[in-house]
Protein backbone atom coordinates (compact mmCIF):
# COMPACT_ATOMS: atom_id res chain seq x y z
CA UNK A 1 0.00 0.00 0.00
CA UNK A 2 2.78 2.65 0.65
CA UNK A 3 2.70 6.27 1.68
CA UNK A 4 2.86 7.57 5.21
CA UNK A 5 1.54 5.96 8.46
CA UNK A 6 -1.53 7.47 9.65
CA UNK A 7 -0.93 8.73 12.83
CA UNK A 8 -4.32 8.76 15.61
CA UNK A 9 -3.43 11.06 18.07
CA UNK A 10 -4.64 10.22 21.73
CA UNK A 11 -7.43 10.85 23.04
CA UNK A 12 -7.56 14.49 25.18
CA UNK A 13 -8.12 12.40 28.07
CA UNK A 14 -5.06 10.20 27.59
CA UNK A 15 -2.73 11.08 30.24
CA UNK A 16 0.99 12.20 29.32
CA UNK A 17 3.81 12.70 31.10
CA UNK A 18 3.16 16.54 30.81
CA UNK A 19 -0.36 16.59 31.73
CA UNK A 20 -0.03 16.30 35.73
CA UNK A 21 -2.25 18.23 37.22
CA UNK A 22 -4.95 18.50 34.41
CA UNK A 23 -8.32 17.71 34.31
CA UNK A 24 -11.07 17.51 31.39
CA UNK A 25 -12.91 20.66 31.25
CA UNK A 26 -16.92 20.34 30.09
CA UNK A 27 -17.05 19.87 26.21
CA UNK A 28 -18.54 23.27 24.16
CA UNK A 29 -19.68 22.24 19.90
CA UNK A 30 -20.47 24.31 17.06
CA UNK A 31 -23.60 23.70 15.02
CA UNK A 32 -23.40 24.11 11.14
CA UNK A 33 -26.44 26.16 10.68
CA UNK A 34 -25.48 27.55 6.74
CA UNK A 35 -22.57 28.57 4.63
CA UNK A 36 -19.94 29.62 6.74
CA UNK A 37 -22.36 30.34 10.08
CA UNK A 38 -22.31 28.40 12.92
CA UNK A 39 -23.92 28.22 16.36
CA UNK A 40 -22.81 27.18 19.43
CA UNK A 41 -24.59 26.63 22.36
CA UNK A 42 -24.01 26.15 26.22
CA UNK A 43 -25.73 23.69 29.18
CA UNK A 44 -27.13 27.24 30.27
CA UNK A 45 -29.26 27.53 27.37
CA UNK A 46 -26.72 30.56 25.92
CA UNK A 47 -26.24 30.84 22.44
CA UNK A 48 -24.26 32.80 20.07
CA UNK A 49 -24.41 33.12 15.98
CA UNK A 50 -20.80 32.72 14.62
CA UNK A 51 -20.01 33.78 11.22
CA UNK A 52 -17.63 35.65 8.86
CA UNK A 53 -17.60 39.31 8.67
CA UNK A 54 -19.83 39.06 5.70
CA UNK A 55 -22.74 37.21 7.70
CA UNK A 56 -25.12 39.83 9.64
CA UNK A 57 -25.89 38.84 13.01
CA UNK A 58 -22.75 37.19 13.29
CA UNK A 59 -19.33 37.18 15.92
CA UNK A 60 -16.27 36.23 14.05
CA UNK A 61 -14.13 33.24 15.99
CA UNK A 62 -11.39 36.40 16.05
CA UNK A 63 -14.48 38.06 17.86
CA UNK A 64 -15.06 35.92 20.36
CA UNK A 65 -11.63 35.41 21.50
CA UNK A 66 -11.11 39.15 22.06
CA UNK A 67 -14.73 39.39 23.74
CA UNK A 68 -13.24 36.33 26.03
CA UNK A 69 -10.42 38.11 27.11
CA UNK A 70 -11.75 41.24 27.90
CA UNK A 71 -14.93 40.01 29.22
CA UNK A 72 -12.29 36.89 31.83
CA UNK A 73 -10.46 40.44 32.77
CA UNK A 74 -13.61 42.46 33.72
CA UNK A 75 -14.89 39.39 35.89
CA UNK A 76 -11.64 38.37 37.26
CA UNK A 77 -11.04 42.18 38.46
CA UNK A 78 -14.55 42.34 39.43
CA UNK A 79 -14.05 41.63 43.20
CA UNK A 80 -11.36 43.93 43.67
CA UNK A 81 -13.14 46.74 42.23
CA UNK A 82 -16.33 45.69 44.15
CA UNK A 83 -14.67 45.91 47.13
CA UNK A 84 -13.45 49.54 46.73
CA UNK A 85 -16.41 51.07 44.41
CA UNK A 86 -19.27 49.45 46.25
CA UNK A 87 -21.40 46.42 44.27
CA UNK A 88 -22.98 49.40 42.18
CA UNK A 89 -20.71 50.67 39.53
CA UNK A 90 -20.33 50.90 35.52
CA UNK A 91 -17.60 49.91 33.91
CA UNK A 92 -16.37 49.22 30.20
CA UNK A 93 -13.80 46.88 29.26
CA UNK A 94 -11.74 47.40 25.75
CA UNK A 95 -9.79 45.15 23.81
CA UNK A 96 -6.85 46.34 21.47
CA UNK A 97 -5.34 43.96 18.97
CA UNK A 98 -2.63 43.75 16.75
CA UNK A 99 -2.74 41.17 14.18
CA UNK A 100 -0.32 39.65 11.79
CA UNK A 101 -1.57 39.51 8.90
CA UNK A 102 0.43 37.17 7.19
CA UNK A 103 0.41 34.79 9.74
CA UNK A 104 -3.68 34.75 10.26
CA UNK A 105 -3.06 35.55 14.15
CA UNK A 106 -3.39 38.31 16.74
CA UNK A 107 0.25 39.01 17.77
CA UNK A 108 -0.60 41.42 20.73
CA UNK A 109 -3.54 42.14 23.39
CA UNK A 110 -4.11 45.26 25.53
CA UNK A 111 -6.98 45.38 27.80
CA UNK A 112 -8.42 48.44 29.47
CA UNK A 113 -11.19 48.63 31.73
CA UNK A 114 -12.48 51.89 32.29
CA UNK A 115 -14.86 52.55 35.55
CA UNK A 116 -15.28 55.51 37.52
CA UNK A 117 -11.86 55.52 40.01
CA UNK A 118 -10.89 59.25 38.68
CA UNK A 119 -11.86 60.77 41.97
CA UNK A 120 -9.88 57.89 44.57
CA UNK A 121 -6.95 59.61 46.16
CA UNK A 122 -3.91 58.32 44.19
CA UNK A 123 -2.48 55.89 46.99
CA UNK A 124 -6.28 54.01 46.87
CA UNK A 125 -6.11 53.95 43.12
CA UNK A 126 -2.49 53.11 42.55
CA UNK A 127 -3.62 49.39 45.18
CA UNK A 128 -6.95 48.90 43.21
CA UNK A 129 -4.75 49.11 40.08
CA UNK A 130 -2.01 46.94 41.45
CA UNK A 131 -4.88 44.13 43.04
CA UNK A 132 -7.43 43.83 39.88
CA UNK A 133 -3.89 43.48 37.98
CA UNK A 134 -2.79 40.79 40.33
CA UNK A 135 -6.41 38.99 40.35
CA UNK A 136 -7.08 39.24 36.79
CA UNK A 137 -3.33 37.36 36.43
CA UNK A 138 -4.50 34.60 38.91
CA UNK A 139 -7.67 34.57 37.66
CA UNK A 140 -8.09 34.97 34.14
CA UNK A 141 -8.00 31.86 32.89
CA UNK A 142 -7.42 33.04 28.61
CA UNK A 143 -5.51 35.55 29.37
CA UNK A 144 -3.41 33.02 31.30
CA UNK A 145 -4.25 30.10 28.33
CA UNK A 146 -3.02 32.75 25.67
CA UNK A 147 0.24 33.51 27.99
CA UNK A 148 0.86 30.11 28.37
CA UNK A 149 0.47 29.18 24.48
CA UNK A 150 -1.98 26.26 24.76
CA UNK A 151 -1.61 23.42 22.25
CA UNK A 152 -4.47 22.69 20.24
CA UNK A 153 -5.07 20.00 17.39
CA UNK A 154 -7.91 19.41 14.81
CA UNK A 155 -9.58 15.96 14.09
CA UNK A 156 -12.18 15.17 11.21
CA UNK A 157 -14.42 12.44 12.25
CA UNK A 158 -17.42 10.63 10.73
CA UNK A 159 -20.68 11.00 12.68
CA UNK A 160 -21.24 8.63 15.03
CA UNK A 161 -17.36 7.87 15.76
Amino acid sequence: MGGDPVIVPPALSSARASDEGLIPSPTMAVERTGRLTYVARNENGAEVRVGTESVPGTFTPGELLKIALAACNAMSAEARLVHTLGPEFDSETVIETLKHEQEERYARFRVTLTAPVQDLEEEKRDRLSERATVAVQKNCTVGRTLEAGAAYEFLLAGEGE
